[in-house]
């Protein structure tokens, strides 16, 4: 069973400070789409979508995209097959191994930071719909 939340905060500069993403229950496509569109333009934020019925230490809760700059980070808090937490991220080939790079001022590896927010939406979307994304898409 699934029930979709979507919300998140954004800023479109550093001395802008934090503007919020409406809380949108079971949001559409569109609310989806319109909202990664936005983020494209903005300097930094986190968006999340979260299931709040999903099972816990069996089903994805979370998917939760950090940006700033271009750059995404997006991360899937998930479960392995014996209930320990499995985060799954994208994976960047083209990035160093063993780099970090900052997102909001925390270092995560270059490989889990990607440029390309067609990518992101595919995930959105699939997650939205599924409850889950699959691992052809996060690792």
């Amino acid at each position: 069973m699934k029930r979709i939340e979507m919300g998140g905060y954004y800023s479109g500069s550093i001395n802008q400070g934090r503007l919020y993403f409406p809380k949108i229950l079971d949001p559409k496509t569109i609310d989806i789409l319109m909202t990664l569109s936005l983020i494209e333009n903005q300097k930094y934020g986190v968006l999340e979508l979260e299931n709040t019925l999903a099972k816990d230490e069996v089903e994805p809760q979370k998917l939760t995209l950090y940006f700033e700059d271009g750059n995404y980070l997006l991360m899937l808090l998930d479960y392995d097959d014996e209930g320990y937490i499995d985060v799954r991220t994208l994976y960047n080939p083209d990035a160093p191994k063993g780099v970090f790079q900052n997102i909001l001022g925390e270092p995560y590896g270059a490989t889990s930071i990607v440029q390309d927010i067609e990518l992101v939406k595919k995930c959105f979307i699939e997650f939205n719909q599924t409850g889950s994304v699959s691992r052809d898409l996060l690792n």
